[in-house]
């Protein structure tokens, strides 16, 4: 009977499975890592660990590292799973893209990282819903992932009761014929799903030779979350550089966020978001019509029950300043930060109203903290109410002079109501305060912003006022 690794052996392992998947371990999902890879190195045949890592490290292991990585996914899926995502799919984005491509009569949809493919033969259900003569459309609906066994179950279609947990019995019944105790899709289903293999942190998309080019929609549904922050927005570039212009992106709860510069404009129903692509990538000086909020990837923040009534700080109406001295004494030293990050968590999953309740309670326990009235900035611009969003972000510069996110968002909302003049100074203050910084430096950790990536959003914004004659 073996032990667990050493720990040089599993920092060599958790560095090559994160190398080959984009898989990250870290803290408490280590112990996921040991005993998960434990029981890959007992299936090997290996005498020792370090005869494992290497095996697995070499090109005549792909095998063993196969089995390894499909020890380490989560294919925990079901059909219509998060069924509020799919109301919005089916009310409102697929109406509009049927609509948009009617005259061709061309559809392309991409389920990345597919698991067991529940979620796939859910959209192929609502296609069927949706148009009224399938057969008279091109529809490409692909579905990829890293696991090959789970494919192997996705191309099978035997599901049992517990993939139905969340689908009504008409629609079982429609769609799937009983097998024994298990239900079968539909051949008419199956035959509009092709399944593929596909690594995400491999550069082999977006690609018209496989079929992950031009994409009208992509759902990416919990699977960024368990990347490290660089390869989520690695492969979040490249999911967006999929998409035709005008495509969609739907993200899981937990996923991390687009950020404010990645050319996705966020559109929430309070239950569910997803994320268009606009032609010109979006940042603090987009759009005049709105860009999608920054919003960061959250995590799963369970342990933060706060109170959900208003705290009692006013809203910013008519450009006035948020008062800073009412609410309770500042009671614990982190209260504030744990209320933040729960309107983080809410706002990314769309609970807009309920994010800002909670960063309203992060500004009574803040004290002079800029991080919360910059969230709150961000929502109010989201609900469109540019006026309490500039007093916010005033508010955060008032708490901190040098901080210089706020600058950038000024200068949004500057150029959006037609003040170029205004937006070129916010622009230039922000430039002053980033001067000499090292460019990985973070800025808002939250939202993964460095120094360098502000610099170059200060570059595009700077340039785009010149080019406008306004600078």
């Amino acid at each position: 009977m073996h032990g667990p690794p050493s720990d040089d052996v599993l920092e060599a392992l958790a560095a090559l499975v994160e190398t080959r998947s984009g898989l990250h371990f870290e803290g408490a999902r280590r112990d996921e890592l040991i005993g998960k890879a434990a029981r890959a190195f007992q299936a090997s045949g290996c005498a020792t660990w370090s005869d494992y890592l290497q095996r697995v490290s070499e090109e005549s292991g792909a095998a063993l590292l196969d089995e390894l990585l499909e020890a380490l996914t989560v294919g925990e899926t079901y059909f219509f799973r998060h069924r509020a995502a799919f109301d919005l799919l089916e009310r409102e984005i697929l109406p509009a893209l049927v609509a948009e491509r009617s005259a061709s009569r061309q559809l392309r949809i991409w389920c990345a990282g597919c698991a067991t493919g529940e979620e796939v033969y859910s959209l192929a259900i609502v296609l069927r819903r949706l148009l009224p003569a399938p057969s008279e459309w091109q529809l490409s609906l692909l579905a990829t992932d890293l696991n090959r066994s789970f494919l192997a179950r996705a191309q099978a279609g035997l599901y049992g009761d517990w993939s139905f947990r969340e689908e009504s019995a008409g629609e079982r019944d429609a769609y799937f014929v009983p097998e024994g105790r298990e239900f079968r899709v539909h051949p008419r289903l199956r035959a509009m799903v092709r399944f593929a293999h596909l690594n995400l942190v491999e550069e082999t998309y977006p690609s018209a030779a496989n079929g992950t080019a031009r994409q009208d929609l992509v759902l990416c549904r919990n699977v960024l979350l368990y990347f490290a922050p660089a390869t989520a927005r690695r492969v979040l570039a490249r999911l967006r550089a999929a998409l035709a212009p005008g495509g969609w992106l739907m993200l899981g709860p937990s996923d991390p966020a687009p950020g404010a510069f990645d050319g996705l404009r966020m559109r929430s129903t309070g239950q569910a978001i997803a994320f268009q692509r606009v032609d010109e990538p979006s940042s603090p000086l987009g759009d005049p019509a709105g860009s999608s909020p920054p919003l960061a990837e959250c995590g799963r923040l369970a342990g933060l029950a706060l109170p959900l009534t208003p705290a009692p700080v006013a809203a910013a109406s008519g450009g006035a300043l948020l008062p800073l001295d009412e609410g309770p004494a500042r009671a614990a030293p982190d209260a504030w930060e744990a209320a933040w990050r729960a309107a983080y968590t809410c706002a990314r999953r769309g609970e807009l109203d309920l994010a800002e309740q909670h960063c309203r309670q992060a500004i009574v326990c803040a004290g002079l903290r800029p991080e919360p009235y910059y969230l709150l900035g961000t929502l109010r611009r989201a609900a469109g109410d540019d006026a309490a969003a500039r007093a916010a972000f005033r508010q955060a510069l008032y708490a901190d002079r040098a901080f210089a996110p706020a600058y950038l968002a000024l200068a949004a909302l500057h150029r959006a109501a037609g003040r170029p003049a205004l937006a070129h100074q916010a622009l230039r203050r922000a430039e002053h305060l980033l001067a000499g910084r090292a460019p990985h430096e973070l800025v808002l950790a939250e939202e993964g912003l460095t120094v360098g990536r502000l610099r170059d959003v200060l570059a595009h914004g700077l340039s785009a006022l010149a080019g406008e004659g306004r600078g």
